[in-house]
């Protein structure tokens, strides 16, 4: 009698369906998390901008005080031209008896395509006012 030997060389297709499945299920999840990573990558560079022209434009702002008035607005060169920029003064007004100094608040609104970023700047606009103690003098 003859005997037939069977030597299995390979794989099974249920193997190989196995593992086609097992590498889809985890290639979807690492393209998932790439994703997620190049949208918080892009969140964070905004976030960057929005602070590293909110500073830029408060000290220009601050170099030009006298030119402050309420409503002005303005855009910034390239590569940031999609941003925007107004100036609201505050109701607010404090001020400092002592000195004779009155301080205006103000809020520096940056606008994006993705929403507005404010940066509050109190005190920058100052206005003295005349003192109505005058010393005597002999």
């Amino acid at each position: 009698m003859k005997r037939i030997r069977s030597d299995k060389s390979g794989f099974t297709l249920l193997e190989l369906m196995i593992a086609i499945a097992i590498f889809a299920i985890a290639g979807i999840a690492s393209l998932e998390s790439y994703l997620l990573t190049m949208r918080h990558m892009q969140i964070i560079t905004e976030d960057k901008n929005l602070n590293l022209l909110s500073r830029a434009k408060i000290e220009e702002l601050k170099n030009e005080k006298d030119a402050i008035d309420e409503g002005i607005s303005g855009g910034f060169a390239a590569p940031f031209e999609k941003y925007a920029w107004a100036i609201e003064l505050s109701d607010l007004i404090i001020t400092d008896t002592e000195y004779g100094v009155t301080f205006i608040p103000y809020k520096l609104k940056i606008t994006t395509a993705g929403g507005d970023y404010t940066s509050v700047t109190p005190f920058l606009k100052t206005e003295e006012e005349e003192t109505s103690n005058e010393t005597a003098q002999p």
